[in-house]
């Protein structure tokens, strides 16, 4: 039996948040690895029009068959907690923190994205 292949059209971006950027990235699920959705065969590949905030942006457009994997990754700056003014003085510098969100889906029948748990390791 062979699987229904879909267009799916994703979208890539960097943009300015409050304390540094948010970055969004697709992968897809290549055996036992993920694979950049930009590098996956056959990937189209479009920058959007800018706007306001938005470094870049890029869309994605995937032809994927039924059931495939895929995860989103988001990450942006961690919140900093305030602090006294001087503060600054008696810490050394540190590298801006990042909160990484990982989410994953499964191409459906219809062939939208639906949400799936996280794989097992």
């Amino acid at each position: 039996m062979t699987l229904a292949e879909h267009e799916i059209e994703l979208e890539n971006l960097e943009a300015i948040a409050s304390g540094g950027v948010r970055r969004v990235t697709w992968h897809v699920a290549q055996d036992r690895r993920w694979l950049a959705a930009t590098s996956y065969p056959g990937a189209r590949l479009s920058f959007a029009e800018g706007r306001p905030g938005v470094v870049w942006q890029r869309r994605v457009l995937l032809s994927l068959q039924t059931g495939t994997r895929l995860m989103r990754v988001e990450s942006r700056p961690e919140r900093s907690v305030q602090q006294d003014p001087l503060a600054y003085l008696w810490k050394a510098p540190k590298a801006h923190a990042e909160r990484v969100q990982r989410s994953y889906f499964r191409v459906g029948q219809a062939g939208k994205l639906e949400r799936a748990q996280r794989e097992p390791r």
